[in-house]
């Protein structure tokens, strides 16, 4: 049984998302509820200590962040699956909120025009998301457009 039949158990596949550093995303939706998510397959992380830390790190991080209250600003993880067989952990999929589309796409999208309280609206967003993270004792050491997501309505 592959890591992904796994996820099939409980979400349908509907496309790929892109890939990271550590593995791909995957946009899912959930088979009971049809509510849609984003999964990232983390993989080959295991056997190195410097990758599983990594990843620790970010799950940690992630769980805190999801259950502060008036989060508004970072993606929620709502499960988190362990793949592998016969005893053996190969990988896990992490189950987050579904935003459209992030600021790198958005920028490069020739098909939208962006308007000056747009770019307003998404400046402000990112000051008051960082900001949050701040308050939160956390600093995020990859902010780039790529890892902003931003939904239809900025």
């Amino acid at each position: 049984m592959s890591d992904w039949d796994i996820l099939r158990k409980t979400y349908k596949l509907k496309g790929n998302l892109g890939a990271g550093t550590y593995g791909t995303v995957a946009l899912v939706k959930h088979r009971e509820t049809k509510k849609v998510y984003a999964a990232k397959h983390l993989k080959n992380f295991i056997d190195s200590k410097y990758r599983s830390k990594m990843v620790l790190r970010e799950l940690e991080l992630m769980i805190q962040l999801s259950n502060m209250k008036n989060n508004i600003f970072t993606t929620k993880i709502h499960d988190i699956i362990v793949a592998g067989d016969n005893h053996k952990f190969t990988s896990l999929f992490i189950i987050m909120d579904y935003v459209e589309q992030d600021l790198s796409s958005m920028i490069q999208d020739q098909t939208i025009e962006f308007e000056r309280d747009h770019a307003i609206t998404i400046l402000y967003n990112i000051l008051c998301g960082v900001k949050f993270l701040n308050t939160a004792d956390v600093i995020h050491r990859d902010l780039k457009p790529g890892n902003i997501l931003v939904s239809n309505d900025c």
